[in-house]
């Protein structure tokens, strides 16, 4: 999978380089720095926050759908 800056998510264990953008918020969060992070169905999403991340996983299939 190609990662750019517009992307939410990476699908290893690896951290894409760079910033990548928090599907809850939009915040672009670097995600080699992010503590907060969630896999779901075999993605890894990114969070700039532990609220944002918890909202997430309150419904992530919600997020994930935007997250594309």
């Amino acid at each position: 999978m190609h990662q750019d800056s517009d992307q939410h998510s990476h699908g290893s264990d690896t951290p894409p380089p760079g910033g990548v953008r928090d599907p809850v918020c939009g915040m672009t969060v670097d995600s080699r720095g992010t503590p907060y992070r969630t896999g779901h169905r075999g993605i890894v999403y990114y969070f700039c926050c532990a609220g944002c991340q918890k909202t997430f996983a309150a419904d992530p299939d919600r997020f994930r759908a935007a997250a594309k």
